[in-house]
């Protein structure tokens, strides 16, 4: 009889485990799509305080039917790094393209929150000594 009771409770204990890591990847999916959102919502040029538009600003444009945002920064006219955000399988992708050749990737880490989205280092693509310098994470306040 004590066995049943045990093999009960442990059934018990395993469907209310499984109902909660369901409850939290939803509840991760649609907080990584509010992510997405806010930062699609920074659509439109901007540029730093008292700094000359025409010298240096920063666009984002989102594309392919609002998939993917693209942030450019623009220096004297020219494109310099570029990053492409996307959603892949409910993370938030953000591959950096930098003039120096290098893409690292990053990914939205953990918790979102009203204060800051913080990506943290998947990989990077063409370097050749993990020495050299690299974007490794990056945020928005």
């Amino acid at each position: 009889m004590l066995r049943k009771k045990l093999r009960f409770l442990k059934a018990c204990l395993l469907a209310l485990s499984l109902t909660v890591v369901a409850v939290n990847a939803a509840e991760s999916d649609s907080n990584v799509k509010w992510a997405f959102g806010r930062i699609k919502s920074l659509e439109g040029d901007w540029k730093k305080e008292g700094s000359d538009r025409e010298k240096f600003y920063i666009n984002f444009s989102q594309m392919a039917g609002g998939a993917v945002l693209i942030e450019n920064w623009i220096y004297d006219g020219q494109s310099r790094p570029l990053t492409i955000y996307h959603m892949n399988n409910g993370t938030l992708l953000a591959a950096h393209y930098c003039p120096q050749g290098k893409q690292p990737r990053l990914w939205l880490e953990g918790h979102v929150s009203d204060e800051q989205l913080a990506f943290t280092f998947m990989d990077v693509t063409s370097l050749k000594n993990s020495l050299v310098n690299h974007q490794h994470d990056l945020a928005f306040k």
